[in-house]
């Protein structure tokens, strides 16, 4: 597979876990929500000091959190199944592309938010091979700054 090709598929696949995470936070508070608004609420109980409409509403935010959690897993195997006979070769790709980028990316117990901050560690915006050498600059001007103020 060539890389350019790993790079398309994985912009796909970034954007198939936002979508998903997406959905399934709303797909979660959505679903909680119609089921607290079901609920006959006794307006005088508290629980621990807390009125009880604020818990069912922590409640229905925890559960859109937990929806946006769980996006990605369900997002990863769709994106899996839809390229199909292509996922063994993206699987080894996407191998060797993070094997470079652990080789590659610069020490961060040098990282200084003010004076030196590091951009990227994980490589996650890398989405070209254009943008790969970027990063392998930013990477050396951040190495070289460190050693020379630090």
């Amino acid at each position: 597979m060539p890389w350019n090709e790993f790079f398309k598929l994985r912009r796909r696949r970034n954007v198939v876990g936002t979508v998903t995470s997406i959905a399934s936070a709303v797909l979660a508070a959505s679903l909680a929500f119609n089921y607290f608004a079901n609920l006959v609420i006794d307006f005088n109980k508290r629980v621990m000091g807390v009125e009880i409409q604020w818990i069912y509403m922590g409640a229905i935010v925890l559960s859109g959190f937990f929806g946006w959690l769980v996006g990605p897993m369900f997002g990863n195997q769709l994106f899996k199944w839809s390229i199909g006979s292509r996922r063994h070769a993206f699987d080894k790709m996407d191998d060797i592309f993070l094997r470079h980028v652990v080789r590659n990316r610069p020490d961060p117990s040098r990282n200084n938010v003010n004076y030196n901050p590091l951009s990227d560690f994980y490589g996650e915006k890398i989405s070209s091979i254009r943008d790969y050498r970027h990063w392998l600059r930013e990477g050396r001007l951040f190495t070289k700054k460190s050693e020379k103020f630090l």
